[in-house]
């Protein structure tokens, strides 16, 4: 972890206290000249964009910490961010804790996709919820629920669906970024590893799967049918994610 940090801003202009973070907490105070700030503002932008205007879109206040004490922004972010402080009325001094310590922070859960009348065999598969996948850093664990179902022809034939898991480091090959499927996934249902997931015909298969410890900065599902099902018997693919 990082020394805390202490960045002055002038007043009545956005000042970049910190940048590319994905955890942050930010303290606020006066720099001790006699004009006290009457409000401290708060934006963020993704890391390498441009920094903030005049317009106040995206303002955050701050609020007390856990302990109610000093004004503070906790920042927790699903890729790097910069941050910017703006004081009102008078100039000011801020540290910055990056990453902040305390307890672990688990994210909401978010859908990955839902897709839940596949009437199409998607050639070479489908990444979820991207192409580029979803970004760890900040994170080194995330858990997936899966639901998939792949359906039948409208002759009632079989069609399988399967999701596995790729992950990458953002290894480029020409412009290309590789991933490697990994094998690591843990069902929390059958209690072991496995490199992948599957549902035929109209058995639905739900799964729990936890990646732990996560050393790579993508992880990315993809998912394929067997061939396309019917529109009386459509496929289904849903996944929601949760990060700590």
């Amino acid at each position: 972890m990082s020394n805390p940090v202490s960045v002055s801003c002038a007043k009545d202009v956005w000042t970049k206290v910190a940048t590319a973070v994905t955890s942050a907490r930010v303290y606020y105070e006066s720099d001790g000249t006699a004009t006290i700030p009457v409000q401290y503002r708060m934006t963020y932008r993704q890391t390498g964009a441009a920094a903030p205007l005049v317009a106040e879109a995206g303002v955050v206040l701050p609020l007390g910490d856990r302990d109610n004490a000093a004004l503070s922004y906790r920042a927790e972010h699903g890729e790097p961010v910069d941050i910017y402080i703006k004081p009102i009325g008078g100039a000011a001094s801020v540290v910055v804790h990056a990453p902040c310590g305390g307890a672990v922070e688990q994210t909401q859960p978010s859908s990955v996709v839902s897709d839940v009348a596949i009437v199409a065999a998607p050639v070479g598969g489908i990444n979820v919820p991207n192409d580029d996948g979803i970004v760890m850093d900040g994170s080194k664990d995330i858990a997936f629920q899966l639901y998939l179902l792949g359906g039948q022809t409208n002759g009632h034939v079989d069609r399988t669906a399967t999701v596995i898991f790729q992950v990458s480091d953002d290894v480029l090959v020409g412009a290309a970024r590789q991933w490697v499927t990994t094998a690591a996934g843990y069902d929390q249902g059958t209690d072991a590893t496995s490199a992948s997931w599957s549902s035929v015909g109209l058995t639905a298969l739900g799964a729990a799967v936890d990646f732990e410890n996560v050393q790579h900065r993508r992880i990315r599902a993809n998912y394929t049918f067997s061939a396309a099902p019917g529109t009386d018997h459509p496929g289904a693919v849903v996944i929601a994610e949760r990060r700590k």
